[in-house]
């Protein structure tokens, strides 16, 4: 048997290659072509475009400004001036562009942003400060206060990286008529404009004098349509509260301040009709709102609050000619601007009585405005001349602030001249005039800076 089944298995083998060739399909002709092999689809990508610039800057000030990087407030010790170069301001950032959604059919695209603003590390040493309460054993309790050491000047130069945008962006349309979800870190809608200047890229010209800029996490939706050369923007947001911190509240920190204790979020919207020629936009101009909510707590009774609204309205401006560019923005606000990077440190005024109590709060009134022309001779040469101005309304304000050491008004003169050298090159000379007033009836504190800046985009 075994020796049948050997046979058996030797003949199939030998029998194969005959089988195989007699059922092989005729061989093709020497001149026919090859039928293509199917074509693999390959994977959709993610495309990352670095970008960003390098920032130099060499400051020279005649007046004790609050921050000697930045010429926004000017201080009334008379401490003098100063002198420094630093390039904290350097950014790099990347623009992420996505495979479409196939469920939504959205064009998905993000921006992840930072640069070397974000502070500095203090210095290691602490000093540790104690206090003991209480008269018996059952309720005496110590409290302990500890205190850094300030940084050197080294510590100042090597800036800490901080995040500036990061959003992922949803569209659908075309240019002519495009929808958009933004989600993430990304500019207000109040005040959209920034003024032109080298040395000032990462805090704002103007700011604290008009310029209501700042950057929040928000939801925001923006509909564009220009299907010709007028077009019209309408967008809206959700964002998350910033203002000062409950100043009557235990435990207040940054991410528990008054506005989130409202439990509502601020919203804004803004609307804006435009000019243009061809892709360049010749003329644009919009109005904005925004409201806001704020709780505050009773140290003395942390069960009673007290609840206030605020409100802001704003204009903002610009229009491209040939040789000039004109650009400006106006607000008026009720208690807001300490939610944007505006004069006032606290937009509101707390009033309680002598047990701690909060018994009333004041919305402080306030105003401001930017305006710039940016005279352009040739494609090298731009020379931007500009001010900006921010006050608060005196009507209705508490004994108590018109006391106090606050600062009402802020104006700043700013002027220049920018070099192209080329494309990615470009450095210019700052001069900035500040004037800053106070409750106090000292006098104005008046300073002057001048701004010598280098930037290497890429």
């Amino acid at each position: 048997m075994r020796s049948a089944c050997a046979a058996f298995l030797a003949a199939a083998v030998t029998a194969a290659p005959v089988v195989g060739s007699a059922q092989a399909a005729p061989a093709a002709p020497a001149d026919a072509q090859a039928a293509p092999a199917p074509e693999k689809l390959a994977p959709p990508k993610v495309s990352i475009t670095p970008y960003g610039f390098i920032l130099v800057q060499s400051w020279w000030n005649d007046g004790p400004f609050a921050a000697r990087d930045q010429p926004f407030q000017v201080l009334q010790n008379h401490d003098g001036g100063s002198y420094l170069i630093s390039a904290r301001g350097t950014r790099f950032g990347f623009k992420i562009g996505l495979p479409d959604d196939p469920f939504t059919g959205a064009q998905l695209s993000g921006v992840i942003e930072g640069d070397f603003k974000g502070g500095f590390i203090p210095g290691t040493s602490v000093t540790s400060t104690c206090t003991t309460t209480g008269t018996s054993f059952t309720n005496l309790k110590t409290t302990c206060t500890n205190t850094s050491v300030a940084a050197n000047g080294t510590a100042w130069y090597n800036g800490i990286f901080r995040l500036r945008l990061g959003y992922i962006t949803a569209s659908w349309g075309d240019a002519s008529s495009r929808f958009s979800l933004v989600l993430g870190q990304d500019w207000r809608i109040v005040a959209p404009l920034a003024p032109t200047s080298i040395a000032f890229g990462y805090d704002q010209m103007f700011t604290q004098a008009g310029n209501l800029n700042q950057r929040d996490p928000q939801l925001k939706a923006v509909y564009d349509a220009a299907p010709g050369d007028l077009g019209v923007n309408v967008s809206a947001a959700i964002l998350t509260p910033q203002d000062t911190a409950a100043i009557f509240s235990s435990g207040a920190v940054p991410d528990y301040d008054a506005g989130n204790r409202s439990r509502m979020p601020n919203i804004e919207g803004r609307l804006a009709g435009y000019l243009k020629s061809g892709t360049k936009k010749v003329a644009e101009v919009g109005i904005a709102g925004a409201v806001g909510w704020r709780r505050y707590d009773n140290t003395a009774n942390p069960n009673v609050t007290v609840d206030t609204t605020t409100r802001l309205a704003a204009l903002d401006a610009v229009f491209n000619l040939p040789y000039l560019t004109v650009q400006g923005e106006g607000y008026v606000s009720d208690g807001m601007e300490d939610s944007y990077s505006g004069l006032l440190g606290s937009a509101v005024v707390l009033t309680s009585n002598t047990a701690n109590q909060l018994v009333s709060i004041t919305n402080l009134q306030s105003q401001g405005y930017w305006a710039q022309a940016v005279v352009k001779p040739t494609a090298f040469i731009q020379i931007p001349v500009g001010y900006g101005m921010a006050q608060v309304r005196y009507q209705g304000l508490p004994a108590s602030f018109l006391a106090s050491s606050q600062r009402l008004r802020n104006s700043e003169f700013h002027t220049g001249v920018l070099f192209n050298m080329s494309s990615p090159w470009k450095f210019g000379l700052e001069f900035t005039h500040t004037n800053s007033g106070y409750a106090n009836n000292l006098g104005a504190a008046q300073a002057e800076q001048f701004v010598l800046a280098s930037k290497l985009d890429f």
